[in-house]
């Protein structure tokens, strides 16, 4: 079941709208989604985008309560390469790979072991991204990478404009590193940095 809500500062639209099965699906999109022991795997939601339209046109499914999802399209390739990630919003946990590409064959209609890890955790950065009138920012990436470039991590605001990014042990520790937001190529907004002087182990 969807709900489609379109959002104007606080005006509010919905649009009715029906979702059917495909008779006959031309790819079979697959994989298994782990987390950690004590979280659940099931209902996480993977989406197939497409890359083409930037991920305008979508196909997702959710995992069962093994993990497992399998994503059913038709044999529309416009989109290649298509890209698969995880849509849930995992708080500061870390997901590997963070997406798969996938280029389409129509003479290949099934793809395997698209597999992803959830990682709790070592360190969280959590912060809230506001235009210059201090209305939060929805949906706006935000990114840190440090340890000359070793490592990238990547969140995304919500509803109310706040994000969460997590560090694995691995990542840690670091020191004078940025945490970022914006198209550096858009002319729309400036793109926002924030320095950390530091981040260890257990630290938020």
């Amino acid at each position: 079941h969807y709900i489609m809500v379109f959002k104007n500062h606080n005006n509010y639209n919905y649009a009715a709208g029906t979702v059917t099965n495909l008779v006959s699906p031309a790819f079979t999109i697959s994989g298994t989604v782990t987390v950690p022991s004590g979280y659940s795997n099931q209902n996480i939601t993977v989406s197939l985008q497409n890359s083409s339209q930037q991920g305008s046109i979508f196909w997702n499914a959710l995992t069962d309560n093994n993990g497992n999802f399998s994503i059913k399209m038709s044999s529309d390739t416009s989109g290649n390469p298509w890209r698969i990630k995880i849509d849930n919003n995992l708080g500061s946990a870390i997901v590997s790979p963070d997406r798969y590409s996938r280029h389409l064959d129509p003479n290949t209609s099934t793809y395997t072991d698209n597999n992803f890890t959830v990682t709790a955790a070592s360190a969280k950065i959590n912060g809230m991204v506001t235009d210059e009138n201090g209305n939060p920012l929805i949906n706006v990436d935000v990114q840190t990478n440090g340890n000359n470039g070793n490592f990238q991590r990547d969140g995304m605001t919500d509803t109310s404009g706040v994000y969460k990014i997590g560090l694995l042990s691995s990542d840690l520790p670091v020191t004078n590193f940025d945490v970022y937001c914006g198209d550096a190529q858009s002319t729309a907004f400036i793109q926002a940095i924030y320095n950390i002087s530091s981040i260890s182990s257990g630290n938020n």
